[in-house]
């Protein structure tokens, strides 16, 4: 046998399990904002390596040629002409007495 104040707390919780909404299944809510969520870090992430593709590739394409626009494969070995010898060196050698052939 059940007390009155039982019975009277029962009734009462049973009085507002009636009166609250029904609630929806909150997983299928989250799970709908996990999947949004995922694809859109997915597209942020492809779009930012697409426009890192974009720039570095004139960049390394700008590097790779010299000012006058041919590729280093392109350009001649060597040098025909002796690069010509600093002036600060020049003026060392003269202060030493030689010449710059004499080195």
């Amino acid at each position: 046998m059940t007390s009155p104040f039982e019975e009277l707390i029962k009734s009462t919780l049973t009085n507002l399990a009636e009166e609250t909404p029904a609630v929806k299944d909150q997983m299928t809510r989250v799970e709908g904002r996990i999947a949004r969520r995922r694809k859109m870090t997915f597209a942020v992430a492809v779009a930012s390596v697409a426009v890192a593709g974009l720039i570095a590739t004139p960049l390394a394409v700008a590097s790779t040629q010299g000012s006058d626009g041919l590729s280093p494969a392109d350009k001649p070995a060597g040098s025909i002409h002796p690069s010509p010898i600093p002036t600060a060196v020049q003026a060392i050698l003269k202060s030493l007495g030689k010449t710059p052939l004499d080195t």
